[in-house]
């Protein structure tokens, strides 16, 4: 047996939602601090449905619950809007295709007031591997802030629908093929109007 590779977030854990919500909050620029950090971290974790959730990782009414449960200050500023939820305002389910998916969270994020949204990818190699991103417009491209690999990465508009993270694993660079899985499963970070 050799030497291990040093661990990353989601090796071990399904906690890339509570990382997620910690990078756009940090991002938003309302968590100041690690210690801020922490505490939106040990919320997350008091609000796991069970312990399971740790390894099976969190689904959106999991990231919503964890949002309710912070301390106002955390999110002071912003409204959060999930605007691709299953049902509309007028209660009729919404069925995107990817590429009006992919248009409509363009316009959204190039939007002067949004900050940065968090959605729900998923690895084409597998069927169990699912994954929460940061994702923030930037014009012609998006940037992505995630958790396994600790940086951000820019990818133009047309791309979006296949990320190709890529990361360092024993000296080699390796791309993992990951695809936008579920409109539905997007947190949308706006600045109110003041």
């Amino acid at each position: 047996m050799g030497k291990p590779n040093f661990a990353c977030q989601g090796e071990f854990d399904g906690l890339c939602g509570q990382y997620a919500v910690i990078n756009s909050l940090t991002e938003c620029g309302t968590l100041r601090s690690w210690e801020d950090q922490e505490k939106v971290f040990k919320i997350g974790l008091s609000c796991a449905k069970s312990k399971m959730a740790i390894y099976d990782g969190a689904y959106l009414s999991d990231i919503k619950k964890l949002l309710s449960a912070l301390p106002k200050q955390m999110l002071d500023g912003l409204s959060v809007e999930y605007p691709f939820s299953s049902k509309g305002g007028d209660g009729i389910p919404r069925k995107l295709k990817s590429d009006e998916y992919v248009e409509q969270l363009s316009n959204i994020l190039n939007e002067r007031k949004v900050v940065c949204a968090m959605i729900g990818i998923k690895r084409e190699s597998d069927d169990w591997s699912e994954h929460w991103i940061v994702v923030k417009g930037k014009g012609r491209f998006f940037e992505f802030i995630d958790s396994i690999n600790q940086h951000r990465r820019s990818r133009k508009k047309k791309h979006l629908t296949s990320l190709g993270i890529a990361h360092r694993r024993d000296g080699q660079e390796e791309t993992d093929d990951w695809r936008i899985v579920y409109p539905r499963d997007v947190v949308l970070f706006r600045r109110k109007a003041t």
